[in-house]
């Protein structure tokens, strides 16, 4: 009994390292737990505000592409100056929506909306996203918005200005991109954990792919306001050659 009593109240060194380490994992669990909660604390959104703000900027990179077909229509009918005035339209806001006025005035309209569906966007990401990347996003998309309404109401003011429309056109995709791109890192999918990073060299051919993109982007803006699409009459070749003869800017473009 006595020894039953001596081996309970002194335990063996395994006995206590056992226990030890009992105790180490006890502890490692709860501070497991304690980060986990952290953690779930910690996260950018909440589920109800996560969505709501993935579906809203889904609606505005719909919305945005819908405005992109307007604008090509806009240019694509010669109404680019079938309303003279800008903000408004002859004076009104809603003018007699016939001949061009029809596409001009939509294409502002539908302007108007998205500008809209972007102000509170951004203000939304700021307010409820706590990712400094998508609020700075967020932002970025407001500015590009603003700047581009007012390279539109240049355009008309001035009578379509090569650079002016050309800068107009560029500004369109690239606020689409960035709306795609709020979209796109708003969704659950893009909050959920990664089984492995992407290599390096991905990201340098996602940038030179992007820059490439970017710049025949400027070039069919060039080609398609300066009028030159058809200063190359065959296809593939140009006039028979690989390299046709740069005598005109038209061709060059």
């Amino acid at each position: 009994m006595s020894r039953c009593r001596h081996r309970i109240a002194a335990p063996t060194a395994t006995a206590l390292r056992a226990g030890v380490g009992w105790r180490s994992e006890a502890a490692t669990g709860s501070d497991l737990s304690g980060r986990g909660t952290a953690v779930a604390r910690s996260d950018p959104m909440s589920p109800r505000s996560g969505s709501g703000l993935h579906r809203l900027a889904v609606a505005t990179a719909g919305a945005t592409l819908v405005l992109l077909f307007l604008g090509g229509l806009v240019t694509s009918t010669g109404s680019g100056l079938a309303v003279p005035d800008w903000p408004l339209s002859f004076g009104q806001v809603f003018p007699p929506m016939v001949g061009g006025v029809l596409f001009e005035h939509g294409h502002r309209l539908a302007a108007t909306a998205v500008g809209c569906l972007t102000v509170v966007l951004a203000l939304w990401t700021v307010v409820g996203d706590a990712r400094a990347s998508v609020r700075a996003l967020g932002l970025l998309a407001l500015l590009a918005v603003v700047l581009q309404g007012l390279l539109g109401g240049i355009t008309v003011l001035y009578k379509l200005p090569l650079a002016v429309s050309v800068t107009h056109a560029c500004l369109a995709q690239t606020f689409f991109c960035l709306t795609v791109t709020l979209a796109l890192v708003t969704s659950p999918a893009w909050s959920a954990p990664r089984p492995r990073r992407s290599p390096a060299a991905l990201a340098v051919l996602a940038g030179f792919t992007t820059a490439a993109v970017f710049g025949q982007l400027v070039l069919g803006a060039l080609m398609r306001h300066m009028h030159a699409g058809l200063a190359i009459p065959d296809f593939p070749l140009a006039f028979g050659r690989l390299v046709p003869p740069l005598v005109t800017p038209y061709i060059a473009v």
